[in-house]
């Protein structure tokens, strides 16, 4: 888990993501984050300090890991078993709608998530 991950903070069906088009990642964020609206009407994370640490739109990064991986497809467990061992191993099931076209994976999101753009 001390992988680090950059992307913008995505929101598409209702499904906080990260990343950019055709190249994006659904993360699981730790205990104690949220997401909301701000002011401006963009879904904002915070910590659980309550500091916003990523903004819609706006790149981020925020250590963890991959815990599913969907390419290459010949090389990796199918999906289904993947989310179904992210499942169990996480108690959280990922609704189908979260992983439309594009998504390379599900990414464990450590404690340090920071914004990185001005």
């Amino acid at each position: 888990m001390a992988a680090l991950f950059q992307g913008r903070l995505v929101v598409r069906n209702d499904c906080v993501i990260a990343g950019d088009s055709g190249n994006l990642t659904l993360p699981i964020w730790r205990e104690g984050f949220t997401a909301g609206r701000d002011e401006q009407d963009r879904v904002v994370v915070r910590n659980a300090d309550g500091d916003i640490v990523a903004v819609e739109g706006e790149v981020f990064a925020m250590g963890g890991g991959y815990i599913a991986e969907f390419e290459p497809r010949d090389k990796v467990q199918p999906r289904e078993t993947q989310l179904r061992q992210v499942a169990d191993s996480t108690g959280i099931t990922i609704p189908e709608r979260c992983l439309g076209p594009g998504v390379y994976g599900v990414w464990w999101a450590g404690g340090d998530v920071q914004p990185t753009s001005a």
